[in-house]
């Protein structure tokens, strides 16, 4: 079992708040988009609970650089589209732009031979 609660003591009845650090593990580590029934299951918490904890989570994630989306019926951390224009800049190659000048030149000096 992942969390010590009132659950594993046979009273289920776990605190949105005592969720949220097991649910950010779990979607930070998780390949795949997690439902709230995997992760009521994985807690041993009732759905409600873990929905409200990912509401939670929702909240306090919105304005930063990191974000909850429910994605494919599941629930998994993503880039903020705020930060988007680092994001790309990161992932994306360098966009080269050559002036018509240096287009020629490296044109003429390419030599297409057999």
């Amino acid at each position: 079992m992942l969390l010590t609660t009132s659950a594993s003591r046979g009273n289920r009845g776990v605190s949105a708040p005592e969720l949220q650090r097991p649910i950010e593990a779990l979607l930070f580590v998780a390949g795949e988009a997690l439902s709230i029934p995997q992760l009521a299951k994985l807690l041993d918490a009732e759905e409600s609970e873990v929905a409200t904890a990912l509401q939670q989570i929702e909240a306090e994630y919105g304005k930063r650089g990191i974000v909850v989306r429910e994605v494919a019926g599941g629930y998994r951390f993503a880039t903020s589209p705020l930060a988007r224009d680092v994001v790309e800049a990161y992932l994306l190659p360098p966009k080269t732009t050559l002036s018509p000048r240096r287009w020629k030149r490296l044109r003429s000096s390419r030599t297409f031979s057999p």
